[in-house]
């Protein structure tokens, strides 16, 4: 750190003074008259801190201070700026300025001194890197050979010839142990170590009292003014030294840098409408070493708090505008100032007007009779109570920033050893499994070939969607006109008819177009499992939008997908109880279930369906879950593998048969359901899979749910079909039209052209996603123009949603259905919203 100070003022006293106060404090003076000066010597000598004056004869100081401020290369320089200018507006202008300092004249040269250490950070050369010991002794031949003895030790030594310089080199220097005299003609050494044991940025430097006394109790007075160790200075030097070591092994902590010295640089704010008080105030206390800021008013006082933070406040009570009252409310309800310990100053001896000014937040109330030596108590008083606290926030401050490193030491040492167990087991596993990729390659690879085999299956399970929904529904209705045929008069009693012989030919041949169709329908729901399991396979997990769903209408299509599985295989077996709709996605939820029950039917070998069963069960718990259960009558898995049969890729089937993720699938879907899986089995016996998931209504709104008015069952009713896949409206045309008026239109646009032009819709059978304009735009726009005709909408997706799709199902809460659907399905969706509407008549 440069230790030079450039003083400029044209007082050839002040300069003369301030220099020879900095040369005797050990660094280097440069002093100057004027601006042009100033600006010289900033050019051609390495300036570690500025001393300027603010009236000088070529120019004002707080101008050349904003120049500084605007230099990249003067910037940082610290500057105190010294001015007989002591109004409150002047000393603001040379803050805001940029002034680190402003003390006014007359000036205390022992504060301008330890201020300007304070500032430039100051350390003597000799002691860097060094442990620095402070010897305080009046006798000039012991300070000598004691400090030889010292240095020659590998100490950096700093002496004082009393107890007053003593204190300033501490607080200048804060070396790391101190030893003095027990006499000394200023302060006994027993004094000056109290003086260091009150001071908490001190108390921690250990002491060592030297004397020469024969007295006995000079040490017991030594060590109750807090003295480490008590040594005769006619003892070996060798001895002085070992008892120094021994004191300074026992410390603790050094110097606390972070909490302000109560014997450093002090700043008073003194407040008063007095000018003849406040002068004689600031004389007395400039005499103990504090430099202080004068204000008029209340007004002026919080000003300058705004700028500047002091180390106290001196604050008559009665003043014009702003008294000591309401200026203390203001002073204790600022945070930045709030600490500052208050002292009020009256020549009111009123009880009533002392309690008020405590009740105001007043830190001390004193009387203008009192001494000044009382006053000087006082406010020594407040600023080493200020340091107390300053000190035991400092040590709570670091009490929480080290039991916040040592949580976060702890958490950062319990996630690395999670995530080594974690890539410990995984690396296991991958072992197991796999020894053609190593691990890390795997956390990589295997997922950027999922995510593109998800995108793909997406794409496919969207293109086959549209299709798929139109063959399926057409064969629905055909199968469905062949019924109808088969039941026709003519068809049941064929030799009864006037053409016998081709109605015989008719029934026969719609016998067989049955069976054509039977086994197309068995087909085609093959594909829509495929196309499902492709959808369920590419969807993440936000796109899992849930709707009241019933547990039997999934577990019977499960069944019925399943029906190959279980027919040379086991007898199936249902028992249903009742019980409410479950808070789901119908979709996933009936994977998990047509996962458990093809998986128990396949525990079963082939050719013994008599004598196994695969039974499906439905009950509502004690803790109001809905509880499906299926169980088989196969082998059993053995004990030591049930607690794996949820991990990723185990699987007790022979090799070649079976990913090992139906059941880890299974075990996340439910478990995103907010549910359980759980797992039973014996060896001979069988195995039971149990899914519990809470119901999507409370008891009485599931009563309600369930009751559907029967004059709202099966209302007729004009609906709006909104699709740009032509062929899929015209199917879903043939589905409805039978029970309602239906209406097609192959784009959102032309729908909305409808019905802002006043055609009205019983309800709105939209696709989710369309060019031009989605199904989620169309109920936007009708939301705000016609909210009746947006509250119909019904919207049908093809299972792979985009964020936006699928935050919108979730916030609308809408009904939806996914394509392909069966033409049960659609009608019953179409029937709620008529029904909503039958209730509201």
């Amino acid at each position: 750190m440069n230790s030079s100070v450039l003083i400029v003022d044209d007082s050839l006293t002040v300069r003369m003074d301030l220099a020879d106060a900095f040369e005797a404090a050990g660094l280097h003076p440069v002093p100057r008259a004027t601006i042009a000066q100033a600006r010289d010597a900033l050019l051609t000598e390495t300036i570690g801190l500025v001393v300027l004056d603010v009236l000088l004869p070529d120019g004002d100081g707080v101008d050349l201070l904003r120049d500084l401020r605007l230099s990249p290369e003067w910037g940082p320089l610290p500057v105190i700026l010294l001015s007989s200018e002591a109004e409150v507006k002047d000393r603001i202008r040379g803050l805001k300025t940029g002034a680190n300092e402003y003390i006014g004249k007359p000036y205390d040269t022992k504060y301008v001194i330890a201020k300007a250490r304070e500032l430039m950070r100051f350390k003597a050369p000799e002691t860097k890197g060094k442990t620095t010991v402070l010897l305080i002794d009046d006798s000039p031949t012991f300070r000598h050979s004691l400090s030889e003895a010292l240095a020659g030790a590998g100490y950096a030594v700093l002496t004082a010839a009393s107890g007053e310089e003593g204190l300033a080199v501490i607080a200048d220097h804060r070396p790391n142990a101190i030893v003095v005299d027990g006499v000394m003609p200023d302060m006994d050494g027993a004094t000056l170590i109290r003086r260091v044991r009150l001071d908490a940025a001190f108390r921690a430097i250990p002491c060592l009292l030297l004397t020469a006394s024969e007295d006995g109790r000079a040490q017991l007075r030594a060590l109750e003014a807090g003295a480490d160790a008590f040594v005769r200075k006619d003892e070996d030097m060798e001895i002085i030294l070992a008892r120094l070591g021994a004191v300074m092994r026992r410390q603790t902590d050094g110097p606390v840098d972070q909490v302000a010295s109560l014997i450093g640089p002090r700043k008073i704010l003194a407040v008063d409408d007095s000018l003849t008080y406040l002068h004689k105030l600031a004389a007395v206390l400039r005499g103990e070493g504090y430099d202080v800021s004068l204000a008029r008013s209340g007004e002026e006082a919080l000003e300058l708090l705004a700028i500047q933070p002091v180390d106290c406040i001196l604050m008559d009570l009665m003043m014009p505008g702003i008294g000591g009252t309401e200026a203390c409310v203001r002073i204790k309800a600022a945070p930045g100032v709030r600490d500052i310990p208050l002292i009020l100053l009256t020549s009111l001896d009123d009880r009533g007007a002392m309690l008020e000014g405590l009740s105001a937040g007043a830190d001390d109330y004193i009387s203008k009779s009192s001494e000044f030596e009382v006053l000087r108590a006082r406010v020594r008083a407040q600023i080493r109570r200020k340091q107390f606290e300053d000190e035991n926030r400092r040590i709570r401050e670091e009490l929480l920033r080290r039991e916040l490193e040592a949580a976060t030491e702890r958490s950062a040492r319990e996630l690395a050893e999670t995530r080594a167990s974690l890539v410990e087991e995984l690396e296991r596993k991958v072992d197991e499994r796999t020894r053609e990729l190593q691990a890390t390659i795997v956390e990589r690879r295997h997922a950027e070939r999922m995510a593109s085999v998800g995108m793909l299956s997406a794409s496919i399970a969207h293109e086959i969607n549209n299709p798929l929904a139109v063959v399926t529904g057409n064969l629905e209705l055909l199968a469905q006109s062949l019924a109808e045929l088969a039941t026709h008069p003519a068809m049941q009693d064929p030799a009864a008819g006037p053409c016998a012989a081709l109605a015989s030919e008719v029934a026969g041949r719609v016998a067989m177009t049955e069976d054509i169709l039977r086994d197309a329908l068995e087909g085609s729901e093959r594909v829509r499992e495929i196309v499902r399991d492709l959808r369920i396979f590419s969807r993440s997990e936000s796109e899992d939008t849930t709707a009241p769903v019933d547990v039997h209408k999934v577990l019977e299509s499960s069944i019925r997908m399943a029906s190959n599985e279980i027919r040379h295989r086991a007898q199936l077996v249902k028992k249903f109880g009742k019980v409410p709709m479950v808070q789901a996605n119908e979709s996933r939820l009936g994977q998990v279930f047509l996962n458990l029950i093809v998986n128990g039917a396949q525990a079963i070998p082939e050719g013994r369906a008599a004598a196994n069963r695969v039974e499906v069960t439905t009950e509502l718990n004690d803790a109001g879950r809905v509880v499906v259960s299926v169980r088989d009558s196969g082998g059993g898995i053995p004990a030591d593998k049930l607690d794996r049969v949820f991990d990723p890729f185990f699987t007790t089937k022979p090799a070649g048969q079976g990913t090992g993720l139906g059941l880890a699938i299974c075990h996340r879907i439910v478990t995103e359901l907010g549910g359980d899986i759980l797992v039973e089995s014996e060896i001979g016996k069988g195995t039971v899979f149990r899914v519990a998931l809470p119901s999507a209504y409370p008891e009485a709104e599931a009563k309600e749910a369930e009751a559907i008015k029967p004059e709202a069952a099966g209302r007729r009713g004009r609906i709006l079909v909104v699709d740009d896949e032509p062929a899929l409206c015209k199917t879903i045309q043939r589905i409805l039209s039978h029970d309602h008026e239906v209406v097609a239109v192959m784009s959102a646009r032309q729908a909305l052209d409808m019905v802002i032009s006043g055609d009205r819709f019983d309800a709105i059978l939209s696709d989710l996603m369309m060019p031009e304009m989605t199904g989620m735009e169309l109920y936007a726009t009708l939301a705000r123009s016609l909210p009746d005709q947006a509250g119909r909408m019904v919207f049908m997706t093809g299972g792979v949603f985009s964020v936006d799709g699928s935050a919108f199902l979730q916030h609308h809460a809408h009904p939806w259905i996914e394509k392909p659907f069966r033409p049960a399905v659609l009608r019953e969706a179409l029937q709620k919203v008529l029904q909503r509407q039958g209730g509201d008549d």
